[in-house]
């Protein structure tokens, strides 16, 4: 049977695939759908992966979110140690971190931590942990702030006062003396108070 000079019949044959030496065009058409796919959709693709790590990144830098360290000062006797005043849409509370160094041992009575959050506020009341502290332990002071709710990341100045009973053998008849502080510091999320204290290294 013969074949037309010219013609796609007459193009000399592959002898091991059977394709044609000249056009390759079982190739081209078998590869062409790949090479489309990857050209039209890999931007595509990319700008996807793109997104996620984005995504990704914001979220782990909001959650990890560093907030500048307070200042707190109350006496040489009671070296505070940090303060912080944390807050979401239920609650607000600040925590004081101190220490005694009165050299003796100190009784904390019954709402012996008060704390004014600026000088136009109400005084909110709390306590201070361990009741009888020994010398150079660190003490807890912490108070509820009511439906006193500051924005995130506000800057604040509170003022507190800390009542306390010096006692070798503590007794609630001793006389209460008190001492003032106060702080710079900036508003965080709520978080459990003693997560701060702890992490400090209080006992």
């Amino acid at each position: 049977m013969g074949f037309e000079p010219g013609s796609a019949d007459s193009a000399p044959k592959d002898k091991h695939f059977g394709e044609d030496i000249i056009t390759g065009r079982r190739g081209i058409m078998k590869g062409q759908p790949a090479v489309e796919f990857l050209t039209i959709y890999s931007w595509v693709i990319i700008s996807v992966l793109l997104v996620i790590v984005l995504g990704a990144a914001i979220a782990s830098s909001n959650s990890k979110q560093a907030y500048p360290p307070a200042h707190c000062y109350i006496t040489p006797s009671f070296p505070c140690y940090g303060a912080y005043i944390m807050t979401n849409s239920i609650s607000s509370e600040m925590v004081v971190i101190l220490g005694n160094g009165m050299g003796t041992e100190i009784q904390f009575p019954s709402n012996s931590f008060s704390v004014r959050p600026t000088f136009a506020d109400e005084v909110y009341y709390g306590s201070c942990l361990a009741s009888n502290s020994l010398p150079y332990n660190t003490i807890y002071c912490e108070a509820e702030l009511g439906n006193y709710y500051p924005g995130i990341g506000t800057v604040l100045n509170p003022n507190f006062v800390i009542n306390y009973r010096i006692c070798t053998a503590c007794s609630n008849t001793l006389p209460v003396y008190n001492t003032s502080g106060s702080a710079l510091l900036t508003v965080s999320p709520y978080y459990s108070g003693f997560t701060a204290y702890n992490s400090l290294g209080g006992n």
